[in-house]
């Protein structure tokens, strides 16, 4: 076997997809040889199974997951063709919708079908798999990695605010520009990502964007001039980032560990970033 466990000829991952997915006849079993042994594609089904048990089935496509798996599809057509892809070579990715959940008895293993589900979780996972057996040195987009978080459990999730919104103006901010979006954390490892659409655009010359974390396990009332509770104590550093137009993903880079945030907030500062911020706050996203 390879170093990841899979192999890397189309027909044997063909093989063993069809295999987690309805089962094989006994000469598909005698074709896979020695890969016979491989569980990975019957353990992406198990995954598959114990996610679609949840009351309420699948969520449609996370946007990420979306995005990465298109991502995937055109850096697949530019490694062939030696060139970046024309628009016209390859189409995006349709939101797929979940499907209701449906068994297959074919073969002799009695899987639940991959093919009958239909759903995004099945393409995405057979697609991630896929690609780990061809490119098994390649570094993961940040779409990607946004997109394992989110199948994580225990995950925080949590919607920016704007300044009217969270009580500390009477109107957004002058850079917040219809904006929407979330943080993504896992308290766990301190791993997360902020998603932005509509984040004004900035000069990296002039001016650069700052992430505060306000941990609910350190102390307060260090900068009272910022009121109380909370507020008052120095935030984490979560790092200095730039905003383009359209979705923007931005990896958290938390300086000091974070036992329990509590508030994520957005500052502009001069490029670079600061140790003690003045606070010109754009946006906030608050944990529950």
């Amino acid at each position: 076997m390879s170093d990841n466990g899979l192999p890397s000829d189309d027909r044997t991952i063909e093989l063993l997809v069809l295999r987690a997915a309805e089962g094989l006849s006994v000469e598909g079993e005698r074709a896979l040889g020695d890969w016979g042994d491989c569980d990975a594609m019957d353990e992406a089904a198990a995954v598959l199974a114990v996610g679609l048990a949840c009351d309420g089935g699948l969520e449609p496509m996370p946007a990420s997951v979306h995005d990465a798996m298109d991502g995937i599809i055109r850096r697949g057509w530019e490694s062939e063709a030696g060139e970046p892809a024309a628009d016209h070579d390859h189409a995006p990715i349709a939101r797929i919708e979940p499907k209701p959940v449906t068994t297959n008895g074919a073969g002799d293993r009695g899987r639940l079908s991959l093919l009958g589900i239909g759903g995004w979780l099945a393409t995405a996972a057979c697609l991630a798999l896929f690609v780990i057996a061809q490119s098994p040195d390649r570094v993961a987009t940040v779409s990607e990695r946004l997109a394992v978080l989110e199948s994580k459990p225990g995950i925080v999730r949590t919607a920016w605010l704007g300044l009217d919104d969270a009580g500390l103006g009477e109107a957004p901010h002058a850079y917040d520009s219809e904006l929407t979006g979330e943080v993504v954390w896992d308290p766990e490892t301190n791993e997360g990502y902020m998603v932005f659409e509509g984040l004004e655009e900035n000069d990296p010359g002039l001016l650069q964007y700052q992430l505060w974390i306000f941990d609910a396990d350190r102390p307060t009332g260090q900068l009272p001039r910022f009121g109380e509770g909370i507020l008052s104590q120095r935030p984490v550093d979560g790092g200095v980032f730039d905003s383009v137009a359209g979705r923007v993903i931005v990896p958290i880079d938390a300086k000091l560990p974070v036992g329990k945030a509590a508030v994520f907030a957005i500052t502009v500062e001069a490029p670079g970033g600061v140790v003690v911020s003045d606070r010109d706050i754009v946006t906030l996203a608050l944990v529950d």
